[in-house]
């Protein structure tokens, strides 16, 4: 396991990472909105878990609820992975923003997890929504910047 860590967040690892989170971000954007338009915030009123069990239950709402749920989770993994490369890459001395800029879309992503649960426990309050989607925004744009910077665009 150490040694399969330390190839997924070495030096080299940066650069597809940059990649791989701006595109699982934008997936979670996509299915955020899914679960906005289909009515499904509401398909597991509780959080974390889904009507007090681990899996979903077995309809339409609870299911895209549930599916966004789990690809943040996915999200917040990568994201972190990213901030590990870019420490481990040494950006913390040589490229400050860009050690910055992985540390906080990890932060930023981390805190969607907590942010989303507010919002069903709120019961979907519009300020609730709207905090969540801009947090989203933000770390979009802190994905953007990165991949643009490391791929030199």
């Amino acid at each position: 396991m150490r040694r399969f860590l330390s190839r997924i967040t070495g030096p080299g690892a940066f650069r597809p990472l940059v990649l791989i989170a701006l595109g699982a971000v934008y997936l979670n954007i996509g299915s955020g909105s899914l679960v906005l338009v289909t009515g499904s915030g509401r398909g597991c009123p509780v959080w974390p878990l889904c009507n007090g069990k681990a899996t979903p239950p077995l309809d339409y709402h609870g299911l895209i609820e549930f599916s966004n749920r789990v690809l943040a989770l996915g999200v917040i993994i990568v994201a972190i992975l990213l901030a590990v490369a870019a420490w481990r890459a040494g950006m913390r001395r040589t490229h400050r923003w860009r050690f910055r800029a992985a540390v906080a879309n990890g932060v930023g992503t981390f805190l969607q997890g907590p942010l989303g649960g507010i919002t069903v426990l709120v019961d979907l309050h519009p300020l609730a929504v709207m905090s969540h989607f801009l947090l989203a925004l933000i770390v979009m744009l802190i994905a953007i910047a990165l991949a643009l910077d490391e791929f030199r665009i």
